[in-house]
């Protein structure tokens, strides 16, 4: 009978660690253990009721694996919660010790090869969720984590083949759709990859929202047809300054086809003043409210203009014109002898892939010692940055060799900014909004993109259809940027001695 109630107990507990309910977790483990006090179990999954296993139960994992006792659902539920934690190797431990006492069960190869995924440790990451698909053919999630690694790893095609198969046992689902649009898009193929990005408006919280929001007013999704003079449209942009810089220029193309539909673009408020339309055809996202605003027929987010317009790429490629100008002059009078470069070493901290994207500040030395180089800092976002799955802060500035002329304080607007880079002879930037705004104005460009880049950029050319004054520079391996910065440096040797 005590065995019973033992396992009945641990059962409903692992459901609650399923669920993230660990207030009602806490409460089965504090009654268990008053009835139960030196069980293991029980003092385990209290400890992870309370998310604060401190360094008593960190030094005794003997004890939480004998906890375990065999039990392979719980030692998998207790992998799950260390990946809550951001303690990876000790959900590794766990997974690990699941597959022991059963190996045939593919979920804990697959999540162990989702921690290693969170490692980037790809190759050994993809040799556990290979075991996992070997187990079973037909689960979801691990062709969707298969699928995953392969893009990590830059094998498109493959990514595109699970997530084919992953579609014909969930045709509808928002993630796999997704992540196809992002495979045939990173490949070349813009018409496949925006035709199944589509389903963002149904993965994304933020899109589902705003998608809701506006279908409650009854208003339609725009899908490039035609307007009548009298209807309006509302157009929006989804995903920050980079994104509304790089696709808000297609919006003169829906005016060409439109001449006389009205029209409003909600802009982020920081970006007012950038760009080159009418004052009544912009509104700040700060003065933004749904309640408040009617008599539109239409919406769409301007990232899906040139997908409804069927916008080429050639198209694209061959009718940029700079379409962001500088309306003030920044004095560089004092540095006219130099070859003034402007760099941006860091995005958005919060971006879900800035580990990924963002490098320290310390690569560019060798640029710094090119002879007449001057360099110009771009930066605004100097704090340490906290990751996850790392431990401590990470501080990309923190290099006391560079001399740099810092542009930060002067750079209170964009409108600021783009008078910065206006001046200069060349902008380096990591993939963040510095890149897309130098590359719109038609300044000289470097983009320093990781081994497994944004879909925007594709992974088959240094240049992009995006940009003609952009040249990329892509890591040949994750997260090496010293033969990145060696090309760079050569190439700036090339531009500023010719």
């Amino acid at each position: 009978m005590k065995n019973k109630l033992i396992k009945k107990t641990i059962e409903a507990s692992k459901l609650k660690i399923t669920e993230r309910n660990y207030e009602e977790l806490e409460l089965i483990a504090t009654q268990a253990l008053k009835i139960y006090p030196n069980n293991i179990n029980f003092k385990c999954l209290n400890a992870i009721a309370k998310k604060n296993l401190n360094k008593e139960y960190f030094n005794q994992i003997n004890e939480i694996e004998n906890g375990c006792n065999n039990d392979f659902d719980l030692a998998s539920t207790v992998g799950l919660f260390f990946i809550d934690l951001e303690e990876i190797e000790l959900a590794k431990h766990f997974f690990r010790l699941a597959i022991e006492i059963n190996p045939t069960k593919e979920d804990s190869w697959l999540n162990l090869g989702v921690c290693l995924r969170l490692e980037k440790n790809l190759k050994q990451s993809l040799k556990h969720i290979k075991k996992a698909y070997e187990l079973n053919e037909n689960n979801f999630t691990t062709l969707i984590n298969l699928a995953g690694v392969y893009a990590e790893s830059l094998e498109i095609d493959k990514s595109i083949r699970y997530l084919k198969k992953a579609l014909k046992i969930e045709p509808n689902s928002s993630k796999a759709n997704v992540d196809l649009g992002c495979s045939y898009y990173i490949k070349g193929k813009m018409k496949k990859g925006f035709k199944h990005y589509q389903y963002r408006f149904e993965e994304f919280e933020n899109l589902k929202k705003v998608k809701e929001a506006f279908e409650k007013q009854d208003w339609k999704k725009w899908k490039g047809e035609k307007i009548k003079d009298c209807q309006k449209i509302l157009f929006f942009s989804e995903q920050g300054i980079g994104d509304c810089i790089n696709f808000i220029r297609f919006v003169q193309d829906f005016k060409k086809i439109n001449p006389k539909v009205k029209f409003k673009i909600i802009i982020p408020s920081e970006a007012d003043g950038l760009f080159s339309f009418e004052e009544n055809e912009f509104m700040k996202d700060k003065d933004f409210d749904l309640k408040n605003l009617s008599g539109y027929d239409f919406y769409c987010s301007i990232i899906d203009i040139p997908y409804y317009l069927n916008i080429s790429k050639k198209e694209i490629e061959n009718k940029f014109k700079p379409y962001i100008f500088a309306n003030k002059k920044c004095d560089y009078s004092y540095f006219e002898n130099f070859f003034k470069i402007g760099i941006c070493w860091a995005g958005n901290p919060k971006h879900s892939r800035d580990n990924e994207r963002s490098c320290p500040l310390s690569f560019f030395k060798d640029i710094y010692k090119i002879p007449n180089v001057k360099l110009f800092s771009l930066q605004k976002e100097l704090s340490s940055r906290i990751r996850p799955y790392e431990k401590k802060p990470v501080n990309l500035s923190d290099c006391n060799e560079i001399k740099i002329v810092n542009m930060s304080p002067h750079m209170k607007t964009w409108e600021d900014t783009a008078s910065i880079i206006d001046g200069l002879d060349l902008v380096i930037s990591v993939d963040t909004s510095i890149l897309h705004l130098a590359s719109a104005m038609g300044k000289q460009t470097f983009g320093l993109l990781p081994f497994f880049p944004d879909w925007r950029w594709g992974v088959l050319s240094d240049r992009s259809y995006l940009y003609p004054t952009l040249k990329l520079f892509r890591q040949k391996e994750a997260g090496n940027w010293n033969d990145v910065f060696l090309d760079v440096v050569n190439s700036i040797k090339k531009l500023s001695f010719d």
